[in-house]
């Protein structure tokens, strides 16, 4: 996080959290639950207000996107498990409406991508990088698992995911300056790409998106990986599913809470993606 800060050259107020319990931190040393886990967006909501409240801010925008609005596939006790329900919507509102009425009263929070889809923010993210001076590939990250907090493991849901959404935009050069090897051709990701293609399974337990945008993204990215191994293996299904797909994008999410002077600037990478 401080690489991309010191990237956009943005001033920023930093909140470090000391949960002071000596057994959980003994516990979840090393593991995701360390540096992250859920309810980690929840948190940083709150966090939110603070910062806004010392920077004279009248706007909070999180970057939680429309993918996060979908469940794991599991139902317990009669309820639907979404690992990923403080980045949804109807927690956004929710919070949106708590802060409004018990905190700031004149605080606007919302998310500057719940109109969009993970596929269209990848396109979005890479055109914008590739070949500009605003390069932000070789500092993002976005694995719970990420040894030392700074690589990507090349082992997890995560990664699987992500690589997957990269490798629509990116030639085989960039994707391994960022994630440091081809994941389409390591046999051992090979479960984990799987997972994130049934649509009936449980979803894994990260903040990936749909099964119908790792289709779609596989689609896109035979053009330029068409020969890899796992593509190769998968060809004829990836066509199939992907060609149906492509509508997804262009798709615009009507329920979001951007305000109304952001809304056009925001909805203009929706307008300028397309099949």
């Amino acid at each position: 996080m401080k690489m991309t800060q010191n990237r956009t050259g943005a001033s920023a107020f930093r909140f470090e959290h000391n949960m002071d319990d000596k057994i959980w931190e003994s516990e979840v040393a090393g593991t995701r639950y360390q540096p992250a886990g859920h309810p980690w967006a929840a948190l940083v909501a709150f966090d939110s207000v603070l910062a806004a409240i010392l920077g004279d801010f009248t706007h909070i925008a999180v970057g939680n996107e429309r993918s996060a609005n979908y469940g794991n596939n599991v139902v317990h006790e009669g309820r639907a498990v979404n690992h990923q329900y403080d980045k949804s919507f109807d927690f956004e509102t929710r919070v949106h409406t708590y802060i409004r009425k018990y905190l700031v009263e004149d605080l606007h929070y919302f998310s500057a991508l719940q109109h969009l889809w993970e596929v269209q923010i990848a396109r979005t993210f890479a055109s914008r990088s590739l070949g500009s001076s605003e390069n932000f590939l070789p500092v993002f990250l976005s694995c719970n698992e990420a040894p030392d907090g700074d690589k990507w493991c090349c082992k997890c849901a995560k990664c699987a995911f992500v690589f997957i959404l990269m490798s629509a935009w990116c030639s085989e050069a960039q994707l391994v300056e960022i994630f440091g090897e081809n994941l389409f051709e390591k046999q051992s990701m090979f479960p984990e790409f799987l997972s994130l293609l049934d649509e009936e399974g449980v979803k894994p337990m990260e903040c990936v998106g749909t099964a119908c945008e790792t289709w779609l993204s596989l689609y896109l990215a035979l053009r330029a990986h068409g020969d890899s191994m796992f593509l190769k293996s998968h060809d004829q299904e990836i066509r199939l599913k992907g060609e149906k797909l492509k509508y997804l994008l262009d798709d615009y999410n009507s329920e979001h809470l951007l305000p109304e002077f952001l809304e056009p600037t925001l909805r203009q990478p929706v307008m300028m993606l397309g099949a």
